[in-house]
């Protein structure tokens, strides 16, 4: 017996075969190309919206540059004062009131003690003259030298008498050195 082989059915199986592979080949390509079709419409769609929100974080960002810049004027012009109203009011707290040390000058001696002159020899130092017009008003003016020389004062440090005289139509004369506290 002759065998005869048919090719035709083997060879249409195998055409089988390839059309099945052909078609998965084809199922994967459309499948592969859709996701990376899928991607690029991701990767391009993120790209877009991230591109409109940094646009508007610029625009956000040039107004608060603006603001700020506004601000940091007016913030510096406000320390540059703060700094310069603190120098003043150093100034103000150590300098030295005239005014005041000669009304406190004025309220060293009792009615009894007229002063006649006093003048400012430094910044804190006075010479004081006055007359006196009997022996009670000299106690007086040695009590208020011992009072301010140990310290009862609240306003003097301390006082030197520099001369004391008596002239019989004046009354006592006397010249002295205080020292404010």
């Amino acid at each position: 017996m002759t065998m005869d082989l048919n090719l035709l059915p083997s060879q249409a199986k195998f055409q089988a075969a390839r059309m099945k592979v052909k078609a998965k080949v084809n199922q994967i390509m459309v499948v592969v190309v859709g996701v990376w079709v899928l991607g690029l419409v991701v990767v391009f769609s993120l790209w877009f919206w991230t591109k409109i929100g940094l646009a508007a974080d610029e625009k956000k960002y040039k107004k608060a540059a603006v603001d700020f810049q506004g601000i940091s004027d007016t913030v510096l012009n406000s320390e540059q004062l703060k700094y310069r109203a603190k120098l003043v009011g150093e100034i103000l707290n150590k300098r030295f009131e005239y005014g005041k040390a000669f009304q406190t000058i004025k309220t060293l001696f009792p009615a009894i003690i007229s002063l006649e002159d006093y003048e400012l020899k430094s910044q804190k130092v006075f010479n004081v003259s006055g007359v006196i017009a009997d022996w009670r008003g000299v106690d007086q003016l040695e009590k208020t030298i011992r009072d301010i020389n140990s310290g009862l004062s609240e306003s003097f440090k301390s006082t030197k008498l520099s001369s004391l005289s008596y002239d019989v139509v004046k009354g006592w004369d006397f010249d002295m050195e205080v020292e404010l506290k």
